[in-house]
């Protein structure tokens, strides 16, 4: 009768029953042979004669083989009862040997179980996945629904979620840990240092963990937590869940437990040979860490090798090392380290110190380390995966020049070891780096003066006052980088521009006269110092904000003084603010003294070449005077032979020079005599010797004056011929400078026209015909042709 399962002796009133048969003795008789209570519950089964013995399964009474009859007839006697034990001990003997054969191969598959657990929990494979492998093994040996196996934080007094089998299988580890330890079946394992079972959650005087967004987990009716220790150590706890109330025996209990203690140890001996090869791996890196930044004097260089042998050895998922700026009050990413490489992304950003981890550590000083980092109100999510961050000063003595920090997607990824690992490594990262500083800063400061030395020397290598000008503009940029720049002088206590680059050709680089009543620009004019306005955005600049210069963010104002006097200053402007520093202002003043002395050089140079050129010009007014017949022939000579240089599309420089030389070509006659100079007739060879050195002499005497030095060629080959016959050097063809070959065509269309003292002048028409004839002899003939059809053109020129 498969629906009496429930049946119980005491509730029948066969309790008398159930002490015979414990005891091993048989129950046989009629109806009426047995108390009334227990003919009651046969007389309600229609039995009139039964038979029950008992069935041993070795000492255990394990059940009954009962036999029974709704008849009197055919009555059972002594040799159907021994007939029933010898058949029930049979039975309990079968069932003993297939218990003993059930849990020979029980044990098999635990002790199988438990070499795979002791095998996974002693491979060198990643935490997460030999734990996941533990949490399947352990559910398998004891049938479980689900296994939960958390590792606890003696430091922080909680458990870590770190894997789970059955259910919360991809997320428990992602699960927040509890703020407080002490109210989960984990902590209390622990502490009682034995197992806990809940053989009905309903019903448990222990909390049970509530996971309220994965309802699946509400189906585990019962619950055996055990404790992982090992030693004195306590690893954490594996929690065995099943979806039925008092669903584990007691020796799938002793299974569990035992499979437990060896994870325990396995897990210990891992984290002992972890700890051991972490340890000589830290060794290993700071050595060679150590070797690295003594032998790298490139601060780049330093960063980047620092940050890929650390990221290599210890912090894959991510490491970076951010410097501190202390003008800007900003740390910039200068290196980084993610997910197995060096990375560009990012390099350079900064961020402001008042916010974030990093912002937190470079103020207070201190070491940060969270396992749960979202949950700090100062965390700032550029990564919304990131669960653990750790954060180390890098100190230089008791100067904060930036921070390590490192972050991991893992919860509780970082502990005591890595804080005092990042302190070593940011100690000797600061050390490095101001060695690497100090030394930069000496490199930097000889090459700012051997910079300042060859400045000076190419400087005053010339006293053109334009050309200097243009070297100051080209120079400046190698001191120091600009984006745009002016020379301005003062003149009569109004700011004149001299020279500019960098500007775009629409804007006005004359400053406005009001530019003088700017503080700055007074302050540098009173105390002959320079001026700094690190961003003209900001509302303490006296910035004068003019249209075209809105992209100046960063600008310098250097004075130039001579002699303790301010002869007007250098504007160096820079399109990024903060960009110019104290250390740059004093290197800029350093080149605008040598400056200075250049500009002033070129000044008193430019007059002394002024006051000599008006010398050389009364010379040559006073040639004009002694030699010819007109008096303005080196003027009438000047505008024909510029008119011809128009007409070859000569540059502005060179139609100056001509027209120069053609004022001062005869000045060389100064050293020829007057009776030579005025001779009526043909001259001796002695004489003509002598005329013959003008050229060179009036060469001479140009060639002192800067500005006429592309004039002193002309006036020394205005002789010479096209066909190589003329002096002093005899040239031909285009050996002779175009403005001498010019120059020869006005001077012989003058000389044969103009009158002089020994003869009177010819026509017009003989000089066109002389002209022609003496073309590709002795002038230029493709010249001839353009002079000839400017005088047809024009008339007389």
């Amino acid at each position: 009768h498969t629906h009496q399962t429930d049946f119980t002796y005491e509730g029948n009133g066969l309790h008398r029953w159930a002490e015979i048969l414990s005891k091993g003795e048989t129950i046989f008789g009629f109806v009426e042979d047995f108390p009334i209570i227990e003919q009651q519950f046969m007389m309600q089964r229609n039995i009139q004669c039964i038979m029950v013995t008992p069935i041993f399964q070795g000492k255990r009474w394990w059940g009954i083989l009962a036999l029974q009859r709704a008849t009197r007839e055919l009555p059972w006697n002594r040799n159907d009862l021994e007939s029933l034990q010898v058949i029930a001990s049979m039975f309990g003997e079968t069932l003993q040997r297939e218990d003993i054969e059930a849990n020979l191969r029980q044990r098999q598959q635990a002790l199988e179980i438990l070499q795979d657990i002791t095998t996974d929990a002693l491979n060198d494979t990643p935490t997460q996945k030999t734990l996941n492998a533990l949490a399947a093994h352990l559910s398998t040996l004891v049938n479980a629904d689900a296994c939960f196996i958390t590792l606890w934080d003696e430091e922080a007094k909680i458990p870590i979620p770190t894997a789970a089998y059955g259910l919360l299988e991809d997320v428990y580890h992602t699960l927040h840990p509890p703020v407080s330890g002490e109210q989960t079946l984990t902590y209390h394992a622990l502490q009682n240092q034995r197992t806990i079972l809940i053989e009905d959650t309903a019903h448990s005087p222990y909390p049970i963990p509530s996971w309220e967004a994965y309802p699946a987990t509400r189906a585990l009716r019962s619950m055996m937590v055990i404790p992982m220790l090992a030693g004195t150590q306590r690893m954490g706890a594996a929690l065995l869940g099943f979806k039925q109330p008092r669903a584990f025996s007691l020796p799938e209990q002793r299974a569990a437990e035992q499979a437990t203690q060896q994870v325990a140890l396995a897990l210990a001996k891992t984290r002992l040979l972890g700890t051991t090869r972490r340890q000589l791996s830290e060794l290993r890196v700071l050595h060679n860490v150590s070797l690295s930044l003594t032998s790298t004097l490139d601060e780049e260089t330093l960063l980047k090798t620092f940050t890929q042998m650390v990221g290599e050895a210890f912090y894959s998922e991510h490491f970076g090392v951010l410097l501190l700026d202390e003008e800007t009050n900003t740390l910039e990413l200068r290196a980084a380290y993610h997910q197995g490489t060096l990375t560009t992304d990012m390099i350079g950003t900064r961020f402001d110190i008042s916010k974030g981890i990093t912002g937190h550590v470079i103020r207070s000083g201190e070491v940060y380390c969270s396992g749960n980092v979202p949950q700090d109100s100062r965390y700032v999510a550029f990564n919304p995966n990131v669960l653990s961050e750790i954060c180390v000063p890098v100190r230089a003595g008791h100067r904060i020049l930036g921070v390590l920090n490192a972050e991991s997607i893992r919860q509780n990824a970082f502990d005591k070891t890595d804080e005092r690992l990042l302190s070593t490594l940011a100690g000797q990262l600061g050390t490095a780096l101001l060695q690497v500083r100090l030394f930069e800063a000496e490199r930097k400061r000889r090459r700012e003066a051997e910079t300042l030395q060859q400045v000076s020397t190419a400087l005053v290598s010339s006293l053109d006052l334009n050309e200097v000008l243009h070297n100051i503009m080209i120079l400046l940029q190698r001191v120091i980088p600009y984006d745009s720049a002016t020379i301005i002088f003062l003149e009569d206590d109004l700011p004149r521009v001299m020279a500019s680059s960098g500007y775009a050709k629409d804007v006005a680089i004359q400053p406005p006269p009001e530019v003088m009543q700017r503080p700055h620009i007074q302050h540098l004019l009173r105390e002959k110092e320079p001026v700094l306005i690190a961003d003209t955005h900001s509302s303490e600049a006296s910035w004068l904000h003019i249209p075209g210069s809105e992209y100046i963010r960063s600008w310098m104002g250097v004075p130039l003084l001579v002699q303790g006097r301010v002869i007007g200053w250098l504007n160096i402007d820079k399109k990024e603010p903060h960009f110019y520093t104290p250390a740059t202002m004093q290197l800029a003043l350093a080149f605008a003294s040598q400056a200075a002395i250049a500009l002033e050089n070129a000044h008193l140079y430019n007059e002394l070449e002024t006051s000599y050129l008006q010398t050389v010009l009364a010379l040559a007014r006073a040639m004009d005077a002694r030699d010819t017949y007109t008096a303005d022939h080196s003027n009438s000579l000047a505008k024909m032979a510029c008119a011809i240089a128009r007409e070859l599309h000569c540059d502005s420089d060179e139609i100056q020079a001509i027209e120069w030389a053609a004022i001062l070509h005869d000045i060389g006659k100064i050293g020829v005599p007057d009776h030579i100079l005025r001779k009526p007739g043909k001259l001796n060879k002695d004489e003509w010797e002598i005329m013959k050195r003008h050229p060179d002499i009036g060469a001479e005497i140009i060639a002192p004056v800067q500005r006429l030095k592309r004039v002193a060629p002309i006036v020394r080959a205005h002789q010479e011929k096209f066909d190589g016959s003329g002096y002093p050097r005899g040239l031909r063809g285009e050996e002779i400078p175009l403005g001498a070959r010019i120059l020869a065509v006005v001077d012989a269309y003058s000389a044969i026209t103009d009158e002089r003292v020994y003869r009177k002048g010819r026509s017009h028409e003989e000089a066109v015909a002389e002209l022609k004839r003496c073309a590709g002899t002795h002038f230029d003939p493709r010249i001839v042709e353009i002079f000839l059809d400017l005088i047809q053109k024009r008339g007389a020129l």
